[in-house]
């Protein structure tokens, strides 16, 4: 695993949050932490960087880039 336990929760809140299933919020938490994704990067997330890791359910790739825009300005790195 490329992150710390606590990055992990973070990805994992924040998918919850997003309103993503609990087992594909853990998994794309996973696949962020993979892929170094990190909080100062949600602003630049759209739909090919998603797809290219493998995110492709359109639903949860609508939810995750609107989340990923409230999220940015309300957690600090």
């Amino acid at each position: 695993m490329a992150s710390s336990g606590s990055d992990m929760s973070f990805w994992i809140g924040f998918f919850k949050e997003a309103g993503i299933p609990a087992g594909d919020a853990a998994n794309y938490a996973v696949t962020f932490s993979d892929n170094r994704i990190t909080r100062s990067m949600l602003l630049d997330l759209n739909k090919e960087y998603l797809n290219d890791m493998g995110i492709t359910i359109l639903g949860d790739v609508i939810a995750i880039l609107k989340h990923s825009k409230t999220v940015f300005n309300q957690v600090p790195e």
